[in-house]
C-alpha cells in the first residue's frame, strides 16, 4: 500500500519510484513479497472505497495477482 496524498511540490518523476511524491510511504503487508515487488511506473493509483470496491487509475503494464 502507498499512503499519503500526491503533493505536486514534492513530485518524484522517476519510473523506478513506487511513489509519486516524497511524502508518500510504501507499506508491504506480506513479508514473502518484500523482494518480489517491482515498479513499472510511478503513475499507478488505487482507491479502496468503503464498500470494498476499487478504482485503479493510470495503470500501465501487466497486473499479476496471486490472491
Amino acid at each position: 500500500m502507498i499512503d499519503g496524498p500526491f503533493v505536486q511540490s514534492q513530485a518524484v518523476n522517476s519510473p523506478d519510484s513506487p511513489v509519486s511524491s516524497r511524502n508518500q510511504r510504501v507499506h508491504i503487508f506480506n513479508p514473502a513479497l518484500q523482494n518480489a515487488i517491482t515498479w513499472a511506473s510511478d503513475q499507478l493509483e488505487v482507491h479502496i472505497l468503503k464498500d470494498g470496491s476499487r478504482i485503479i487509475t493510470g495503470y500501465r503494464g501487466q497486473l499479476l495477482s496471486e490472491m
